[in-house]
């Protein structure tokens, strides 16, 4: 298949801040005196769902007791993101700069707006994507994002690259292929080329 535009997934897709979020909710956890301690692959359990979701099935009830609970943990997450960042996965930030000689490139996501920023920032990668949108933005499911993108931009045959069931199901509900990154944190359904390294990944697109 040939494709004339490439939109990726963030988390699990292109970089793993998860480390970073799980120390950030723990240490404003325990400062609520509350006895949990979540790992960075809880984190991963969730990611590419909502935040409000992400919430629930980590933290489920505790929004009824802690009012503030989710605001506080957003803005300890916010800070440490800010000043530790997220990791690349390997051959990202060189396989970027390679893919945008060839396609636009764009990205999709359900984080907030402010993740986003960060992830630009952290990456030094925004010069190189065509446009972006994420719930944090637009407040739209994933898979209309990506319409929104395809309509907004006239892309013909534009490809999603993601790592999760919810990514590949936004692909589908956008009527548009998916390639899955095995190198991410999930496993889709049923049948889809995946690649277990960006590299790999990278070489497929441009062949």
């Amino acid at each position: 298949m040939l494709y004339d535009s490439i939109i990726f997934d963030l988390d699990g897709t292109l970089w793993d801040a998860c480390e970073t979020t799980a120390k950030a909710w723990n240490e404003e956890l325990n400062k609520l005196n509350l006895n949990i301690n979540l790992s960075a692959d809880d984190i991963r359990s969730v990611a590419g769902f909502p935040q409000q979701v992400c919430n629930e099935k980590l933290l489920p009830g505790l929004e009824d007791s802690h009012p503030n609970l989710i605001a506080k943990l957003t803005i300890a997450e916010q800070k440490a993101i800010h000043e530790q960042g997220g990791t690349l996965f390997p051959g990202v930030k060189e396989g970027i700069i390679e893919l945008s000689k060839k396609y636009p490139l764009f990205i999709v996501s359900n984080c907030l707006s402010w993740y986003l920023d960060l992830f630009f920032t952290n990456s030094g990668l925004k010069k190189y994507f065509t446009d972006f949108d994420c719930v944090g933005t637009s407040g739209l499911p994933k898979y209309q994002m990506i319409e929104y993108i395809i309509s907004n931009h006239l892309l013909k045959s534009p490809v999603y690259i993601g790592d999760t069931l919810g990514d590949q199901q936004a692909a589908q509900g956008a009527k548009i292929d998916f390639l899955h990154a095995s190198y991410g944190f999930g496993t889709p359904k049923g049948e889809y080329k995946s690649f277990n390294s960006f590299k790999k990944l990278q070489a497929h697109l441009l062949n």
